[in-house]
């Protein structure tokens, strides 16, 4: 894993929170039964968290430059 000791440690623990719950829906996901709609409704809302995670990876890589 790389750090950075530019990066505010309580940023980085809440960003390792968002990724814990991802990782558990993701498990929710797999192991149940969901309807097709249900599942284009989740797969929006991560693809909208992977974009704001991006932006926010960009904006504190840009900080390094």
């Amino acid at each position: 894993m790389l750090t950075n000791p530019n990066v505010d440690p309580a940023l980085l623990r809440q960003l390792a929170g968002m990724g814990n719950n991802l990782n558990q829906i993701a498990r929710a996901i797999h192991s149940q039964d969901w309807k097709p709609v249900d599942r284009v409704h989740i797969i929006t809302a991560l693809s909208s968290l992977q974009r704001e995670l991006s932006l926010m990876r960009m904006e504190h890589t840009a900080d390094d430059r």
